[in-house]
């Protein structure tokens, strides 16, 4: 028994490494935020150096050509910038596999005058979701529209010299509502009016010299559809499941049926590659659920990064780089730890931990534009708000750390990623402060009586139910709060963030001390009064109309409602 546990332990080991000779990816996603080209070999370089072998750009409409000029020169590439990038990236071992979506995900194609006539559904027309008002997908059965995307294509993959080409076919919501499609859909289904698009993107692709990629979620509304899928294409699995079950993963939509799908493209004769994305406990399963199953390898998919942060996304990235690549163990997690020693490598170990602890925790959330719902669901606890305290300053007390310093040009060096990962975890505690502004704002009087009920009972039923009242009228009132920001501060000091709100009888002003270091100064409020009452915190008031004199601890915050002028 032992034996065969021994052996079946060294053969899943042998299968999460075994990516070594076989496709291992990563995407960075510069349809939704172009960088520059330095910026893309300074990534590549990265990834190459990590064990990638292969740099997947998503590019949608960033490259301008003849047949495609209707983009500005500062929000695309040129020919010229895209065939020195791709030039750069195969010096570094790197195959350069660009992603263009012909049928989903073509808005930014048809926001352009010169090319709604081929959007599946205009402005304004009815959709799977209702009225569309922005379309997002091309009418591949428009004999034109098939025409020009085909020339588009072949211009951008002229600079591509690499072997494939992923053509998406993800999220393709609108399909089957123009005039053309419809029939179609109402006679023969759904999945016949997809799979002619498929099979005539394979042939764009034969066409070109290039073998074909694409995403698999679709295939979760016909799944039977599959088995008509011609098998030159590699099929790109993604599930972001934190947990990804041996028997298979749910589907991507709802978890309307759970398949193995890796085990059916198998049997069905595909080539696949299985794609997670940054949170650490999918990389985690999927790999594991992906080593039990034959793959071509492994593919790590990444999007908006105008949503994230590359102090917490970097050390993910590097980390899954070295475990699919054998260089980092599976086991514990040391593979996440290898990554931040990638990112961070002057650091010390305590650093590190902290480091470590602060990429796990801001998994959840994309604090530059604070989900309501996400900080009323996901209140941290008095001591998480404490650590994510404590962490900004080892963060800014690390030798390697800018300091008041200019923070270097290079986004990926040590001390731009400690910077970034300090400003990230202010932005955190900025956002749940500024929440708790909302909570006080929505109904004090309620909320002071359900603080007082638990304190003095505990989780009575009294309570419960009074803080589920509370909580529905929070959520009540958040909207129309939100909506009405307060006039925009004046003269803040650096070391003060300051969010502010107003209705007709009062500004509410939230101020909160960003730093671990006492502060004292003032802020001006334009339009503002005197202090009229103190909703939460200490050590603000005011001595003349509009202006709010500070006397914080390290840390501190004031929420205040001042009179109007």
């Amino acid at each position: 028994m032992k034996k065969c546990l021994f052996l079946g332990l060294v053969a899943m080991v042998g299968a999460l490494t075994a990516n070594a000779e076989g496709i291992r990816a990563v995407q960075l996603d510069l349809a939704r935020q172009k960088e520059s080209v330095a910026f893309v070999k300074a990534y590549a370089k990265r990834a190459a150096d990590v064990g990638y072998n292969t740099l997947v750009l998503y590019l949608e409409d960033r490259v301008k050509t003849p047949s495609y000029p209707y983009c500005t020169d500062a929000e695309s590439y040129s020919l010229a910038e895209m065939k020195d990038l791709v030039a750069h990236c195969i010096g570094l071992g790197l195959d350069v596999v660009p992603v263009i979506s012909p049928l989903g995900h073509t808005e930014r194609f048809l926001r352009h005058p010169e090319l709604q006539k081929f959007a599946e559904v205009p402005v304004g027309g009815i959709g799977r979701f209702g009225v569309v008002k922005e379309p997002t997908v091309f009418c591949l059965s428009d004999p034109e529209a098939r025409a020009w995307m085909e020339n588009y294509i072949r211009e951008v993959v002229a600079v591509f010299p690499g072997k494939n080409l992923h053509l998406g076919f993800d999220e393709t919501w609108d399909l089957g509502y123009c005039p053309r499609c419809r029939p179609v859909m109402e006679k023969e289904g759904l999945a016949k009016l997809y799979l002619q698009s498929v099979k005539w993107a394979d042939g764009v692709a034969k066409r070109l010299g290039k073998r074909m990629w694409m995403w698999d979620d679709y295939f979760d509304f016909f799944p039977e559809a599959v088995a008509e899928v011609p098998r030159d294409i590699l099929m790109c699995c993604w599930n972001y499941d934190k947990n990804i079950e041996k028997c298979g993963p749910r589907a991507h939509f709802g978890g309307r049926l759970r398949r193995d799908n890796l085990k059916i493209y198998e049997e069905l004769g595909f080539e696949c590659v299985f794609c997670p994305w940054f949170e650490y406990q999918n990389v985690r399963t999927f790999t594991e659920y992906a080593a039990t199953r034959k793959t071509s390898g492994a593919f790590y998919t990444q999007w908006e990064m105008e949503t994230d942060f590359h102090g917490t996304f970097l050390p993910r990235m590097l980390g899954t780089g070295l475990l699919w690549s054998g260089r980092a163990p599976h086991a514990g997690g040391a593979w996440m730890d290898a990554g931040i020693a990638a990112a961070y490598p002057t650091t010390d170990e305590r650093l590190r931990r902290t480091i470590r602890g602060l990429v796990l925790d801001q998994l959840k959330f994309k604090f530059d534009t604070p989900s309501v719902g996400d900080a009323l669901n996901s209140r941290p606890q008095a001591g998480r708000l404490a650590y994510w305290r404590n962490a900004v300053g080892e963060l800014r007390a690390a030798p390697s750390h800018p300091g008041v310093g200019p923070v270097p040009a290079d986004p990926l060096s040590e001390t731009a990623l400690l910077d970034d990962l300090a400003v990230r975890t202010e932005m955190s505690l900025l956002c749940f402060e500024s929440m708790d502004a909302v909570r006080y704002l929505a109904d004090p009087d309620l909320l002071k009586a359900v603080l007082s009920a638990t304190s003095k009972s505990g989780e009575t039923d009294t309570a419960k139910w009074m803080l589920g009242k509370a909580a529905a009228d929070v959520k009540a009132n958040i909207p129309v709060l939100l909506k009405r920001p307060g006039p925009a501060a004046a003269d803040v000091p650096q070391q003060v963030r300051v969010r502010t709100w107003q209705d007709k009888s009062a500004v509410y002003v939230l101020a909160v001390n960003m730093k671990s270091e006492p502060f004292r100064g003032t802020v001006r409020i334009p339009g503002a009064g005197k202090l009229g009452k103190v909703l939460s915190g200490a050590g603000a008031r005011t001595s003349r109309p509009g202006v709010l004199a500070l006397d914080f601890t390290p840390f501190g915050h004031a929420l205040v409602a001042l009179g109007r002028q």
